[in-house]
């Protein structure tokens, strides 16, 4: 009967269980009816979540059968720190038609960014269904970081009271990067980091009104002296490791009717031994011997040699009595040929300040403190000559435009030593000339060598407008018998080209003189130097109007204080100067006419200094604001602190002198670390606009060092431009389809690269570019724009491309630039700066930090191919020429391609910037355009960074084949030993002429003949030497012009049994009987018959 009634029991529970949990039949289905999720939240915080989902399908939803709400957008994400939520228990369902609030926490990730935040309901091992819920983007911000500062230090007097309350810790004067309320904070004093307690006992206590105070007992009876402790603060409701700050303070019991001295206070110094080449940190320290504390308010390091160079790294600014405190310099020795030493002065100031009452030190002549430093050679050269004893001595090359000269060049050596030249390395520092070639033809120069022509140097001097000078550089390598060495460096020297123009078309030059030096105040903006100098005052020309003339800017010494350009082809404007900076930049200006000819003028543009002081070590970073018409912009500016000294901010006001724009919720950081940056961050908003606006804000800034210096408002003032773009009702959308695409780049300290911005049109109409902007206001860095486009078609990229120059970093520097666009669509619709912008950050790297992570500057180098290395073409006409560009840099890099036409070939390129991954190639299209007759070398060349790489391609133009022809005009002559005869040239001018005979039998003499020009139907006279010789004489006569290179052969034969003048009757007799074997000349009475044949060019190739 057990038995039975067990099995009856289990077959009631399956029966049960299948009735009770049968799978629900239906489809799943919801919709999602609220919500709340947060749209900014900071990283690592939590934050109570609340998703409602109505059932609106044929289903219940059950736990028992897995129907819980999951993460979305990649489905089953941890973004949030939670995949699922359930429902609450196993005895809840929600039939059809019922809603369910789902509540759970999520947990924000820990890298700041932007993250979707979506939620879908799901039944596990099923499927997912219904809508998604949440917000596509949540702003993930980057949580502050707690900060405990600018505790006003303590000063009580001997036996003073019995109990001193001082500061309310619990203030937002003293906390900072807190995001909770104050109350959840705890403060305590760290025991085992306390100083002389028994001097003076402080300690925290609690105030349930005004918060938690600072207080101290009354200091030791009859006692003085000064001691420190540390407070710490947390945050009760957080991690400690992620919420816990520090501060020391320091404290003093001054004791009563004492007066400290300054010589009291003194720099104790040792000194310092380093090898060439060494980087050493040397410490120094401050000796307090007094009573009270001293502050130190400027220290400057520097050293009495050149070759020894002193970085401040770090001090104390606070020396309390009885403590040495250290001074941190570093030393960096040049390489010396032999030890040298240097004097390496500590310059120091400050004050004590003995309850308010302040005594100062070394104001106005800071006291100094000297030591020797001595910097060892390592290596010294071998005993014997210098590289000095080696010269190389140029002249100057003088030569017509478009023409080639091989200018020798004399090695002097004023040693006892022999010395081989073992390699040379030739470069030109103007476009008016390039190198082709250079060698060495002499390697041993003998102990006391002058005369040897050992350098061979070939330049070519391009088409100019009137005469021009360029410089070139010759250098060599080598070594002298003893064993020294010699580099580059060490033997080196330049020399002047000298190009006379032959194509004159005797026009006057326009003139361009009296350009006045100009003055620019130090922290200016862009603003207040646009158009500060009108061309048109400076300039004229006999033949062309002011609007006709073109001006451009070929040299500035110093665009890393303030940059200049031409706008609109008139006036000179400059760039914001570099931030507390001045200085001189020197800029040369040249005026050029229609008909090409040019004049320059030097002038300067001066930064001068605004203010000086203290305060000038904060300033306020701006930059122009653009934003739309009935907007709200989030400005963001650093507050940077160069003093060494922390900054306290009281106080930022910022305000706008018009009603187009107005400011609200300014927030601000109240502590700036020395050598930091701070945050001022506020709203700007902007109403609806008839037109485009603009305004202007000021920004205020008051504070105190905590040295006790104080800076106002009139000290720290920086205004900025705000540009408000009047939106027409409808352009701003079309705007979106203008994509500007950047990302962030690292560049090492004291170099450049280029940068490449992407331009995007998404849009079915053509873009046209009207204008480009580059701001930044980094001290670090400074940007430039190296090409812009000059439209974007429809659906397709185009590239700006950004010129980064590096300025020297005491650690790795980042700082943002922003590109902006304007411009207009080919249908009208037009889009301001506002609308198409991008920002990116430039992260200066420092070469002295060790970081491994810094990308290396790209090896290896560009290569360029070209489908033709010669081409004949009629005057007149057109010929192309593939040239391939190939990328052989182990980087993405951006080239700049140049085509250099001159008066008898034009050329260009369908495209000057070329944009390639590394091992990419792209083909550009070189298109040569016959101008007059002649033959000429056409370069093509492709820049990038400081390097480039040439490519040169021979070009023949020509008209009727028959003009250009030279043919023997005379019968030959005999005069003695002498041959004469003459040739004729029967085709057009030739220039820089030579002729010259080869591979002639040995006893055989010819005097080159050299013409600047050989006209149309003039005769040259051509005379052989033959000498003692008799035989076969088989050689060639050779005819090097500008319109390339002419050979003639020529066939002699000399008989010495002849009757008359040591030379064959025959030879007369050829005048006469031209049968007679003894003449000279077979072949030459068919060079009369003969044309000219212009042979191969030359082919060069020329790497910078």
């Amino acid at each position: 009967m057990d038995l039975i009634k067990t099995i009856t029991i289990t077959v009631l529970i399956l029966v049960f269980s299948s009735v009770a949990f049968a799978e629900p039949e239906g489809i799943n289905n919801s919709i999602c009816t609220s919500y709340n999720l947060p749209t900014e939240i900071y990283a690592g915080t939590t934050f109570q979540a609340k998703v409602t989902m109505e059932n609106n399908g044929e289903t219940d939803w059950t736990k028992t059968w897995g129907y819980k709400l999951g993460s979305w957008d990649e489905r089953d994400n941890y973004t949030w720190g939670i995949a699922r939520a359930d429902l609450d228990n196993y005895d809840e369902i929600i039939s059809p038609g019922e809603a369910k609030e789902f509540t759970f926490t999520i947990t924000a990730p820990q890298q700041p960014g932007t993250y979707s935040s979506k939620w879908r309901m799901v039944q596990e091992h099923n499927e997912w269904f219904g809508e998604d819920c949440g917000v596509m983007a949540v702003n993930v911000k980057a949580k502050p970081v707690l900060k405990l500062g600018n505790i006003p230090n303590i000063f009580v007097n001997e036996n003073g009271p019995a109990k001193i309350r001082f500061v309310n810790l619990k203030s937002n004067n003293y906390v900072s990067g807190y995001i909770g309320t104050l109350d959840n904070l705890g403060f305590r004093i760290v025991d085992h980091l306390y100083d002389n307690q028994n001097l003076l006992n402080c300690y925290l206590e609690n105030d349930s009104i005004q918060g938690q105070y600072l207080s101290c007992d009354a200091p030791k009876p009859n006692a003085y002296g000064s001691g420190n402790f540390t407070i710490e603060v947390t945050d009760d409701a957080a991690k400690p490791e992620d919420s816990r700050a520090f501060y020391k303070m320091f404290f003093q019991v001054l004791k009563d009717n004492y007066s400290p001295s300054c010589s009291e206070i003194n720099v104790i110094t040792t000194d310092a031994a380093l090898n060439e080449g060494e980087h050493k940190l040397v410490k120094s320290y401050f000796r307090n011997t007094t009573q009270e504390i001293f502050y130190v308010t400027n220290v400057r390091v520097y050293s009495s040699n050149s070759k020894l160079k002193t970085t401040l790294s770090s001090y104390n600014s606070l020396i309390e009595p009885g403590k040495d405190w250290e001074i941190n310099v570093y030393l960096d020795a040049d390489q010396v040929s032999n030890d040298e030493t240097a004097t390496v002065s500590i310059e120091y100031s400050g004050e004590f300040r003995n309850n308010g009452q302040v005594q100062q030190c070394g104001i106005p002549n800071p006291k100094v403190k000297t030591y020797t430093a001595t910097i060892k050679n390592t290596d010294p050269q071998p005993v014997g000559p210098s590289c000095s004893d080696i010269d190389i001595l140029t002249n100057t090359v003088y030569l017509d435009e478009n023409t080639r000269e091989i200018a020798k060049f004399d090695v002097r050596n004023t040693s006892t030593e022999n010395f081989t030249i073992t390699e040379i390395n030739t470069t030109e520092s103007s476009s008016y000339i390039s190198i082709y070639n250079d060698s060495v033809e002499d390697s041993s120069i003998g102990a006391g060598a002058t005369e040897n022509d050992a350098l061979k140097v070939e330049v070519e001097a391009y088409s100019v407008s009137g005469d021009k000078s360029a410089t070139a550089n010759t250098a060599i390598e080598g070594r002298f018998s003893g064993g020294r060495t010699c580099s580059y460096s060490e033997i080196t020297q330049p020399f002047t080209v000298e190009i006379n123009e032959t194509g004159n078309s005797g026009s006057d030059s326009p003139v361009l003189s009296g350009i006045p030096d100009t003055e620019v105040d130090e922290n200016s903006d862009n603003k207040d130097n646009d158009r500060i100098i009108d061309l048109w005052k400076y300039a004229f020309d006999d033949d062309d109007s002011d609007s006709e003339l073109y001006f451009r800017i070929t040299q500035q010494n110093n665009t890393s204080l303030i940059y200049c350009y031409i706008e609109d082809d008139r006036w000179v404007s400059c760039e914001a100067p570099r931030e507390d900076r001045t200085g001189r930049n020197t800029i040369t200006v040249e005026v050029e006419d229609t008909d090409h000819n040019t004049n320059q003028d030097t002038f300067s543009i001066d930064v001068v200094s605004q203010d000086s002081g203290i305060c000038s070590d904060i300033s306020v970073s701006t930059k122009t604001v653009f934003m739309s018409e009935s907007d709200t912009e989030k400005v963001s500016f650093d507050i940077r602190n160069r003093g060494d000294s922390d900054f306290a901010v009281y106080d930022v006001t910022v305000t706008e002198n018009s009603s187009y724009v107005s400011v609200r919720n300014i927030d601000f950081d109240s502590y700036v670390n020395s050598d930091d940056a701070g945050k001022i961050e506020f709203d700007l908003v902007s109403p609806a606009v008839s037109g485009d606006k603009e305004a202007t804000v000021t920004v205020k800034v008051r504070g105190r060092f905590d040295d006790g210096r104080s800076c106002a408002f009139s000290d720290l003032t920086r205004s900025f431009r705000v540009v408000i773009d009047n939106d027409g009702g409808s352009n701003s959308s079309i705007c979106r389809d203008i994509d500007l695409k950047a990302t962030d780049i690292t560049i090492t300290e004291n170099t450049s690269r280029t940068k490449t911005i992407t331009v995007e049109n998404n849009n079915n109409n053509s873009f046209i570019v009207d204008s480009v902007r580059v701001s930044e206001t980094s001290p670090y860095f400074r940007t430039s724009i190296r090409s812009k486009p000059s439209s974007v078609s429809a659906n397709r990229t185009a590239n700006i491309l950004l010129n980064i120059e590096t300025e020297t970093v005491s650690r790795d520097r980042t700082d943002p630039v922003e590109v902006s666009v304007s411009g207009h669509f080919s249908n009208g619709r037009s889009c301001s700066t506002s609308l198409i912008n991008t920002e990116f950050d430039v992260t200066v790297d420092d070469k002295g930090s060790n970081n491994d992570d810094v990308p290396v500057e790209p090896s290896g180098t560009v290569n360029l191919s070209l489908s033709k290395a010669f081409v004949s073409v009629d005057k007149g006409e057109k010929e192309t020429v593939t040239v391939t560009v190939k990328n052989d840099l182990d980087s993405r890099d951006c080239f700049t391609l140049q085509a250099y036409g001159n008066q008898i070939a034009n050329a260009s390129l369908n495209n000057s910037n070329v944009c390639l991954s590394s091992g990419a190639s792209e083909n550009v299209t070189l298109t040569l355009t016959g101008m007059d007759r002649g033959t000429t070398n056409i370069q093509v060349k492709a820049s990038y960074g400081d390097k480039s790489k040439s490519k040169f391609v021979s070009v023949d133009v020509s008209g009727v084949a028959e003009e250009s022809s030279i043919r023997a005009s005379s019968e030959a002559v005999v005069d003695g030993t002498k041959v004469r005869f003459d040739l004729l040239n029967t085709g057009f001018d030739l220039r820089d002429v030579r002729i010259s005979l080869l591979d002639a039998p040995e006893g055989i003499e010819f005097n080159d003949i050299s013409k600047g020009l050989w006209n149309a139907g003039e005769e040259v006279t051509v005379e052989i030497e033959t000498n003692d010789f008799e035989g076969q004489i088989d050689a060639t006569l050779e005819i090097r012009s500008d319109a390339g290179i002419t050979t003639l052969p020529v066939s002699l034969s000399v008989d010495k049994n002849t009757e008359e003048d040591g030379l064959a009757t025959g030879l007369v007799g050829l005048a006469t009987t031209a049968g007679i074997a003894l003449g000279l000349i077979i072949l030459l009475i068919l060079v009369v018959l003969g044309i000219l044949s212009i042979f191969s060019k030359k082919k060069t190739e020329v790497e910078e």
